[in-house]
Protein backbone atom coordinates (compact mmCIF):
# COMPACT_ATOMS: atom_id res chain seq x y z
CA UNK A 1 0.00 0.00 0.00
CA UNK A 2 1.32 3.48 -0.85
CA UNK A 3 2.26 5.57 2.10
CA UNK A 4 0.12 8.53 2.89
CA UNK A 5 1.78 11.89 2.84
CA UNK A 6 1.77 13.67 6.11
CA UNK A 7 0.21 17.09 5.84
CA UNK A 8 1.82 19.62 8.09
CA UNK A 9 -0.76 21.16 10.32
CA UNK A 10 -0.81 24.91 9.94
CA UNK A 11 -0.98 26.95 13.05
CA UNK A 12 -4.12 29.03 13.25
CA UNK A 13 -3.41 32.69 12.94
CA UNK A 14 -5.26 35.05 15.30
CA UNK A 15 -8.02 36.95 13.50
CA UNK A 16 -7.59 40.66 13.79
CA UNK A 17 -10.67 42.47 14.95
CA UNK A 18 -12.18 44.79 12.37
CA UNK A 19 -11.87 48.44 13.22
CA UNK A 20 -15.16 49.97 14.30
CA UNK A 21 -16.03 53.01 12.22
CA UNK A 22 -16.85 56.15 14.11
CA UNK A 23 -20.22 57.83 13.97
CA UNK A 24 -21.66 61.06 15.24
CA UNK A 25 -19.96 64.36 15.92
CA UNK A 26 -16.49 64.92 14.52
CA UNK A 27 -13.58 65.50 16.89
CA UNK A 28 -11.22 68.42 16.40
CA UNK A 29 -8.37 65.97 15.85
CA UNK A 30 -10.32 64.35 12.98
CA UNK A 31 -10.99 67.74 11.41
CA UNK A 32 -7.28 68.57 11.64
CA UNK A 33 -6.41 65.35 9.78
CA UNK A 34 -9.04 66.15 7.16
CA UNK A 35 -7.56 69.62 6.64
CA UNK A 36 -4.07 68.12 6.36
CA UNK A 37 -5.25 65.61 3.72
CA UNK A 38 -6.98 68.35 1.74
CA UNK A 39 -3.88 70.57 1.91
CA UNK A 40 -1.66 67.71 0.69
CA UNK A 41 -3.93 67.05 -2.31
CA UNK A 42 -4.13 70.73 -3.27
CA UNK A 43 -0.37 71.20 -3.04
CA UNK A 44 0.37 68.07 -5.06
CA UNK A 45 -2.09 68.98 -7.84
CA UNK A 46 -1.36 72.72 -7.65
CA UNK A 47 -5.03 73.75 -7.38
CA UNK A 48 -7.43 75.44 -4.97
CA UNK A 49 -10.62 74.34 -3.22
CA UNK A 50 -12.58 76.54 -5.60
CA UNK A 51 -11.10 74.57 -8.49
CA UNK A 52 -12.11 71.28 -6.88
CA UNK A 53 -15.78 72.19 -6.56
CA UNK A 54 -16.04 73.31 -10.17
CA UNK A 55 -14.92 69.87 -11.43
CA UNK A 56 -17.16 67.03 -12.56
CA UNK A 57 -18.25 64.47 -9.97
CA UNK A 58 -15.80 61.76 -11.04
CA UNK A 59 -12.93 64.27 -10.71
CA UNK A 60 -14.08 65.43 -7.28
CA UNK A 61 -14.14 61.79 -6.17
CA UNK A 62 -10.31 61.66 -6.32
CA UNK A 63 -10.13 64.55 -3.84
CA UNK A 64 -12.65 62.96 -1.46
CA UNK A 65 -10.85 59.61 -1.58
CA UNK A 66 -7.54 61.25 -0.65
CA UNK A 67 -9.25 62.97 2.28
CA UNK A 68 -10.22 59.57 3.76
CA UNK A 69 -6.58 58.81 4.65
CA UNK A 70 -6.04 58.12 8.39
CA UNK A 71 -9.68 58.87 9.23
CA UNK A 72 -11.73 56.00 10.64
CA UNK A 73 -15.02 56.97 8.98
CA UNK A 74 -16.95 56.00 5.86
CA UNK A 75 -16.35 57.61 2.48
CA UNK A 76 -19.85 59.14 2.55
CA UNK A 77 -19.28 60.71 5.96
CA UNK A 78 -15.98 62.22 4.86
CA UNK A 79 -17.42 63.50 1.58
CA UNK A 80 -20.27 65.27 3.42
CA UNK A 81 -17.82 66.77 5.90
CA UNK A 82 -15.62 68.04 3.04
CA UNK A 83 -18.61 69.69 1.39
CA UNK A 84 -19.59 71.40 4.63
CA UNK A 85 -16.08 72.57 5.48
CA UNK A 86 -14.52 73.42 2.13
CA UNK A 87 -17.27 74.34 -0.34
CA UNK A 88 -17.54 78.15 -0.27
CA UNK A 89 -21.11 78.10 -1.56
CA UNK A 90 -22.14 76.04 1.46
CA UNK A 91 -21.23 78.84 3.89
CA UNK A 92 -23.02 81.92 2.58
CA UNK A 93 -25.07 82.51 5.73
CA UNK A 94 -28.82 82.63 6.23
CA UNK A 95 -31.20 82.70 3.28
CA UNK A 96 -32.74 86.07 2.48
CA UNK A 97 -36.49 86.50 1.95
CA UNK A 98 -35.88 86.82 -1.79
CA UNK A 99 -33.90 83.57 -1.83
CA UNK A 100 -36.61 81.76 0.13
CA UNK A 101 -39.26 82.97 -2.33
CA UNK A 102 -37.13 81.79 -5.26
CA UNK A 103 -36.50 78.50 -3.47
CA UNK A 104 -40.26 77.99 -3.11
CA UNK A 105 -40.81 78.48 -6.82
CA UNK A 106 -37.93 76.27 -7.91
CA UNK A 107 -38.92 73.52 -5.46
CA UNK A 108 -42.29 73.33 -7.17
CA UNK A 109 -40.90 73.49 -10.70
CA UNK A 110 -38.06 70.96 -10.35
CA UNK A 111 -39.62 67.80 -8.92
CA UNK A 112 -38.37 64.66 -10.68
CA UNK A 113 -34.76 65.51 -11.51
CA UNK A 114 -32.01 63.34 -10.02
CA UNK A 115 -29.90 66.48 -9.59
CA UNK A 116 -32.68 68.65 -8.17
CA UNK A 117 -30.63 70.24 -5.40
CA UNK A 118 -27.69 70.91 -7.71
CA UNK A 119 -29.95 72.60 -10.27
CA UNK A 120 -31.63 74.78 -7.63
CA UNK A 121 -28.24 75.59 -6.08
CA UNK A 122 -26.85 76.66 -9.43
CA UNK A 123 -29.72 79.14 -9.90
CA UNK A 124 -29.33 80.48 -6.34
CA UNK A 125 -25.54 80.52 -6.31
CA UNK A 126 -25.45 78.07 -3.40
CA UNK A 127 -24.24 74.51 -2.95
CA UNK A 128 -26.47 71.50 -3.45
CA UNK A 129 -25.89 70.53 0.19
CA UNK A 130 -27.05 73.94 1.41
CA UNK A 131 -30.23 73.72 -0.66
CA UNK A 132 -30.91 70.17 0.52
CA UNK A 133 -30.49 71.15 4.18
CA UNK A 134 -32.77 74.17 3.78
CA UNK A 135 -35.51 72.10 2.17
CA UNK A 136 -35.33 69.01 4.36
CA UNK A 137 -34.66 70.51 7.77
CA UNK A 138 -37.81 70.46 9.89
CA UNK A 139 -38.20 73.87 11.38
CA UNK A 140 -39.72 77.31 10.96
CA UNK A 141 -41.41 77.67 7.61
CA UNK A 142 -41.06 73.98 6.68
CA UNK A 143 -43.42 71.03 6.87
CA UNK A 144 -42.33 67.57 8.09
CA UNK A 145 -42.06 66.46 4.47
CA UNK A 146 -39.45 69.13 3.83
CA UNK A 147 -41.74 71.39 1.81
CA UNK A 148 -41.92 75.09 2.49
CA UNK A 149 -45.16 75.71 4.38
CA UNK A 150 -47.65 78.34 3.21
CA UNK A 151 -47.45 81.58 5.18
CA UNK A 152 -50.52 83.50 6.36
CA UNK A 153 -49.91 86.20 3.72
CA UNK A 154 -49.67 83.59 0.97
CA UNK A 155 -52.91 81.95 2.09
CA UNK A 156 -54.71 85.29 2.13
CA UNK A 157 -53.55 86.11 -1.40
CA UNK A 158 -54.45 82.59 -2.51
CA UNK A 159 -58.01 82.72 -1.13
CA UNK A 160 -58.61 86.24 -2.45
CA UNK A 161 -57.41 85.16 -5.90
CA UNK A 162 -59.56 82.01 -5.87
CA UNK A 163 -62.64 84.03 -4.98
CA UNK A 164 -62.06 86.24 -8.04
CA UNK A 165 -60.50 83.83 -10.53
CA UNK A 166 -62.06 80.48 -9.68
CA UNK A 167 -59.87 77.63 -10.92
CA UNK A 168 -57.56 79.62 -13.18
CA UNK A 169 -54.48 78.50 -11.26
CA UNK A 170 -52.01 80.11 -13.63
CA UNK A 171 -53.42 83.56 -12.80
CA UNK A 172 -53.83 82.58 -9.16
CA UNK A 173 -50.12 81.71 -9.09
CA UNK A 174 -49.30 85.15 -10.50
CA UNK A 175 -51.47 86.79 -7.82
CA UNK A 176 -49.83 84.82 -5.00
CA UNK A 177 -46.40 85.66 -6.40
CA UNK A 178 -44.39 83.00 -4.55
CA UNK A 179 -46.12 79.79 -5.65
CA UNK A 180 -46.27 77.86 -8.91
CA UNK A 181 -49.58 76.88 -10.59
CA UNK A 182 -48.93 73.29 -9.56
CA UNK A 183 -48.51 74.25 -5.90
CA UNK A 184 -51.76 76.25 -6.07
CA UNK A 185 -53.60 73.24 -7.49
CA UNK A 186 -52.20 71.05 -4.72
CA UNK A 187 -53.25 73.59 -2.09
CA UNK A 188 -56.80 73.76 -3.46
CA UNK A 189 -57.07 69.96 -3.55
CA UNK A 190 -55.76 69.66 0.03
CA UNK A 191 -58.28 72.22 1.32
CA UNK A 192 -61.15 70.50 -0.51
CA UNK A 193 -60.15 67.15 0.96
CA UNK A 194 -59.97 68.66 4.44
CA UNK A 195 -63.40 70.24 4.10
CA UNK A 196 -64.91 66.94 2.98
CA UNK A 197 -63.38 65.07 5.90
CA UNK A 198 -64.51 67.46 8.63
CA UNK A 199 -68.03 67.91 9.96
CA UNK A 200 -69.15 71.19 11.45
CA UNK A 201 -70.28 71.32 15.07
CA UNK A 202 -73.93 71.69 14.06
CA UNK A 203 -73.67 68.69 11.72
CA UNK A 204 -72.13 66.60 14.49
CA UNK A 205 -74.88 67.67 16.96
CA UNK A 206 -77.59 66.80 14.42
CA UNK A 207 -76.02 63.40 13.76
CA UNK A 208 -75.81 62.59 17.49
CA UNK A 209 -79.45 63.63 18.00
CA UNK A 210 -80.69 61.50 15.09
CA UNK A 211 -78.76 58.46 16.26
CA UNK A 212 -79.96 58.95 19.83
CA UNK A 213 -83.60 58.98 18.73
CA UNK A 214 -83.25 55.90 16.53
CA UNK A 215 -85.16 52.98 18.18
CA UNK A 216 -82.41 50.40 17.56
CA UNK A 217 -80.08 48.27 19.64
CA UNK A 218 -77.32 47.56 17.09
CA UNK A 219 -75.39 49.65 14.63
CA UNK A 220 -76.40 47.53 11.64
CA UNK A 221 -80.06 48.32 12.36
CA UNK A 222 -79.61 52.05 11.68
CA UNK A 223 -81.27 53.44 8.55
CA UNK A 224 -78.24 55.37 7.30
CA UNK A 225 -80.07 56.66 4.23
CA UNK A 226 -82.66 58.28 6.45
CA UNK A 227 -79.94 59.80 8.64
Amino acid sequence: MPKRKRVKKQESQPIEEAAVLKLGKWLKSEEDVLKRNAREYLEFHNCTLRDIFTLERHEQKKFFKHCTKDINRTYVQIKKKCLRMFDEKNNLGNYTEEEVATLQQLDGQITSSDRKYAEIGKKLGRSAGSVRDRLTKVGKGLTKKGKLAWTDDELKRFHDARAKLGNDFKKISESVGTRTPRQCVQRAAAEKKQEAAELTRSEKATLVELLYNEPVNYVDEIDWKGV
